[in-house]
């Protein structure tokens, strides 16, 4: 996996969903502070070559991407709200492993 998009979430994206995260191209990795223990890395699904890191500032919201805000991020396949899926996931919280998955993409 290469990494083409780092997404810095602040505390409490969870709640106002009001797209207050920075993107970051690989290239331009920002500043060191926004380097967290919280982060999901989401490989996007089928012909949508992609991969994103999000590096949250707090471990609530890292938590909840991982469960379900995720679904908003995937790009759409077509008109009747299908998505091309993931291929896989993992979550980090406070440095350390916890899980990951993988999906066949839509």
């Amino acid at each position: 996996m290469s990494i083409d998009n780092f997404i810095w979430v602040p505390t409490g994206t969870r709640n106002n969903r009001d797209g207050g995260d920075t993107k970051y191209k690989s290239g331009d990795l920002g500043s060191a502070v926004n380097y967290t223990g919280h982060q999901v890395s989401l490989t996007h699904g089928t012909s949508v070559l992609i991969d994103e890191r999000y590096l949250f500032q707090d471990d609530t919201d890292a938590r909840w991407f991982w469960d379900e805000g995720y679904k908003e991020r995937l790009f759409e396949a077509g008109r009747n709200g299908e998505t091309h899926g993931y291929e896989r996931m993992t979550l980090w919280l406070n440095g350390e492993f916890e899980a990951d998955r993988g999906k066949p993409g839509v």
